[in-house]
């Protein structure tokens, strides 16, 4: 019984104490990239968008003109709903 009651105690308390840690730790606001002037490098940064997605987005950016909303990038051949939901809070068109 000891031995039991001894393994919860100090399970709660590094449970606590790592709450306690994760919770105190300041998180960076993530930065946002233009998608109207991002290259290949920045592009890849964002989740799910890879080299090839990336070149697609600055083709599809260079036979159309600037992006005139941010949902437009749903046009680009490889980018969906899914991506496009994933990564609209990370992206901006000015």
């Amino acid at each position: 019984m000891f031995k039991r009651n001894w393994r919860i105690l100090l399970g709660s308390v590094l449970l606590s104490v790592g709450l306690h840690s994760f919770a105190a730790t300041p998180t960076p606001k993530s930065p946002t990239i233009n998608i109207n002037h991002a290259n290949a490098a920045e592009l890849t940064q964002l989740p799910g968008i890879g080299p090839n997605k990336a070149k697609a987005i600055i083709a599809y950016r260079k036979q159309h003109g600037d992006f005139k909303s941010v949902s437009e990038l749903s046009h680009v051949k490889g980018i969906g709903p899914k991506i496009l939901e994933k990564d609209k809070a990370l992206l901006q068109i000015k």
